[in-house]
């Protein structure tokens, strides 16, 4: 079923005009015997054709115009399943949710590859699917990324809230054979979440599991574990199905069309939003602060950004994250367009349709150029993925070239040794590919559909909405690196933000989280966050400002942070004396680790104050961490855990209960990372 955006009539709408009498429009509850409904009918005979007029006119004003709007893409809130052309194949419903694009980049390749195994394959944003639905497939594999503290991603939230109190009573799934795999990062607590509560509710729900759950680890080798997976699972489900395996082609699956009448000032790289931005329509917001927030001389960089919001319907707490669109530098831009042959066409508009369905576009706006998919939309810095190089090998005119590059992206063990030896390690962009077999000559919109999205890249706002109702702040630690070959190379987003100029125009969204201050402000908060960590932390003390100004009594503060050295990277050091000394916080413990002979950290300044904390504790306070999930993270934990069980005289097994209580009761807070 589609559900479509438009204007909706209905019952109590009184109607006036002229000199004619208002008429009540009766809502389809009231009963009305047909006497009555014909004396109403001819009494009322040119209000009701004055109302038809009315409707008419309103479609156009506002239904039809959201649909024919050539600077809009479609309003449907589902994608109706029944868009399975029936061809003879077996059908595959492919589902994925995702935050950063990724679930879904690697939904496609899986259609590809299914339908090359002989299934008539869709893949599907979760999202458009209502859990009823799946009644009707007989065949379905969920692709599922784990957002934060367990929970869905954007892409997979309301089918989620959708299925997960639902009972065998309510859906039936016994007809369902299904597979999962779960892209997630074991550096986080709640791994794979996500993918192991969906296996566990479709087998509730009565779905047969006809292959094991796969899981793939960002921080160890997602891509070879998907790559071993989907061979394993296409292998099984062809030989279950009896399927032709077609020997593979690789041809563009789009249409890319250019518009030259098009003015490149009439294009942008993203709709315009219609309400509240978001991941889709997200606004353009102007730099009005960008400064270092370190020494001149330091090695490294971080920096302190600020966007106008005044007059944009953004709205956020202090503890959301900042959606941020990056731009791919300009100069990898044009090296990229001038290998594909198209640096003569960056300025140029064009269009980007399916060639087995004209309905379906890609993620590119319909209006856009070139350079704005080169710049906004296309992930040129990643390592290119298995299916790229096999589309290298397929278009490469040298023999031997050919045959390197078939062997490179094999799955076999000679082919991802060579993989790992001349890409992962390395660390190889497309371009170094595209340098060095220079007898390939890939189609532009084939590019174009293989590299994966740029994803927007997620900052803890660092600062409060009650003290900046018209700004929103960032503090970003810029990532610079040198590969095994002695490349340098930066991160794309924290180089982008390094950039800005007071003036410039960036592209963002908020995302809210449940990282906030406890809306008692009597309560005790214990708040860790070393380095950039305490970005949303410095969010917290605003508030809190704001809340005592208004003369709200605030619980006690425990602010622990910690850097390098006091003089080179304690940033905000000024605004957390202040802090303190106002009264915003009760405690103030930094930890210079780098100061002294003895590495001193944040969990070291903890266990110094650990009668305070566990009082704290226990008088109901909240703990919030934010920063590193690989080391520090844990480390706070570990010496959180020791805390409650020293101080509470407490064995093990009730000291780990107190630590899940917390956590249950929403009193224990990360908002933590992975490099």
């Amino acid at each position: 079923m589609l559900r479509r955006g438009g204007f909706d009539l209905r019952g109590g709408l009184i109607w006036a005009a002229g000199g004619f009498s208002p008429v009540l429009f009766l809502k389809k509850s009231h009963h009305i015997s047909p006497l009555h409904m014909l004396s109403f009918l001819a009494n009322n005979l040119w209000s009701l054709l004055l109302l038809g007029i009315l409707t008419v006119v309103v479609y156009y004003l506002f239904g039809k115009s959201s649909h024919d709007d050539d600077d809009t893409d479609s309003d449907d809130e589902f994608e109706d399943i029944k868009s399975f052309v029936d061809d003879g194949r077996p059908k595959m419903l492919i589902l994925y949710g995702t935050q950063t694009g990724t679930s879904e980049d690697y939904s496609k390749m899986l259609e590809s590859d299914a339908q090359q195994y002989g299934f008539n394959a869709i893949s599907m944003d979760m999202n458009q699917v209502r859990p009823e639905e799946l009644q009707r497939e007989q065949l379905m594999i969920c692709l599922l990324s784990t957002y934060g503290e367990g929970d869905p991603p954007d892409g997979a939230r309301d089918f989620y809230e959708a299925i997960h109190t639902l009972s065998p009573d309510k859906l039936d799934l016994s007809n369902l054979k299904y597979s999962v795999f779960g892209l997630g990062n074991s550096q986080y607590k709640h791994y794979q979440a996500m993918s192991r509560f969906f296996d566990k509710k479709f087998k509730t729900l009565g779905a047969h599991e006809v292959f094991p759950r796969g899981e793939g680890d960002v921080d160890i080798n997602l891509e070879e574990a998907y790559e071993d997976w989907k061979t394993n699972l296409l292998n099984k489900l062809s030989t279950m199905y009896n399927t032709q395996i077609s020997e593979e082609k690789i041809e563009p699956k789009y249409d890319l069309q250019w518009l030259e009448d098009v003015d490149p000032e009439n294009t942008a790289p993203f709709y315009p939003p219609r309400g509240i931005p978001d991941s889709k329509y997200p606004i353009k917001a102007k730099v009005i602060e960008s400064k270092q927030l370190l020494p001149a001389g330091s090695e490294r960089s971080t920096v302190h950004v600020e966007f106008d919001i005044k007059s944009t319907k953004v709205n956020y707490e202090a503890g959301d994250h900042l959606a941020i669109y990056a731009r791919n530098d300009q100069s990898l831009v044009y090296k990229y367009a001038a290998r594909l042959g198209a640096k003569d066409r960056l300025q140029t508009a064009f269009s980007f349709q399916s060639k087995n369905d004209k309905s379906k576009g890609h993620q590119f706006p319909r209006k856009c150029t070139l350079f704005d998919v080169f710049t906004y939309f296309l992930d040129l810095t990643s390592l290119p993925r298995k299916k790229f190089i096999r589309a290298m090998a397929w278009y490469a005119a040298d023999r031997e070239e050919r045959r390197e590059l078939e062997k490179m992206s094999a799955n076999t063990d000679d082919g991802k040794a060579l993989f790992n030896s001349f890409v992962r390690s390395p660390k190889h962009r497309a371009i170094d590919l595209l340098n060095k077999y220079k007898s390939v000559e890939m189609p532009l919109e084939l590019f174009m559909e293989l590299v994966p999205t740029l994803p927007p890249r997620y900052y803890s706002i660092a600062s409060a909405k009650s003290l900046h109702p018209h700004a929103i702040h960032a503090v970003v630690a810029v990532v610079r690196y040198k590969t095994p070959l002695g490349k340098d190379r930066g991160g794309v987003c924290s180089t982008y933000m390094e950039g800005l100029n007071v003036g410039d125009e960036v592209y963002l969204y908020v995302r809210p989280s449940t990282f906030h201050l406890p809306r008692n402000t009597k309560k005790p908060v214990i708040m860790i966050g070393p380095g950039t960590g305490y970005a949303p932390l410095r969010g917290f003390l605003q508030q809190r400002t704001a809340q005592k100004e208004k003369g709200k009594e605030l619980g006690e503060a425990y602010l622990f942070f910690g850097c390098r050295n006091k003089n080179e990277d304690w940033i905000y050091g000024e605004e957390m004396t202040e802090a303190q000394q106002n009264g915003v916080i009760t405690s103030l413990c930094v930890a210079f680790s780098r100061d002294q002979s003895e590495k001193v950290y944040v969990q070291h300044r903890m266990e110094e104050m650990k009668e305070e904390l566990f009082q704290a504790l226990e008088k109901g306070g909240y703990v919030y961490i934010c920063g590193d999930a690989k080391y520090m993270a844990k480390q706070v934990h570990d010496t959180l855990f020791q805390i409650v069980k020293e101080c509470g005289h407490m064995v093990d097994h009730d000291a780990l209960k107190y630590m899940e209580k917390l956590e249950n009761n929403g009193r224990y807070l990360k908002d933590v990372w992975s490099a």
